[in-house]
């Protein structure tokens, strides 16, 4: 999901076509990135969690998960 964060004039993707696509690709690296690390620092959270027997047991996320889904059927 890229997002931009400025608009583009038609007249400057007609000038420096390359240019606005080599940005274009950094931001979506970009965000890739910052989903990764979104999702690592999540599962740290986690791991700590369990490590201090905090948080739920996996029958307990499966059956949350279930319930989730059976409402939006």
């Amino acid at each position: 999901m890229t997002t931009l964060s400025e608009i583009i004039p038609v007249s400057d993707l007609r000038q420096d076509a390359v240019v606005i696509l080599k940005r274009l690709k950094y931001i979506e690296s970009y965000e890739q990135t910052e989903e990764e690390r979104l999702l690592l620092r999540r599962l740290s959270k986690g791991e700590q969690e369990i490590q201090s027997g905090q948080g739920y047991s996996l029958d307990d996320i499966l059956i949350e998960a279930n319930a989730l889904l059976n409402n939006k059927l």
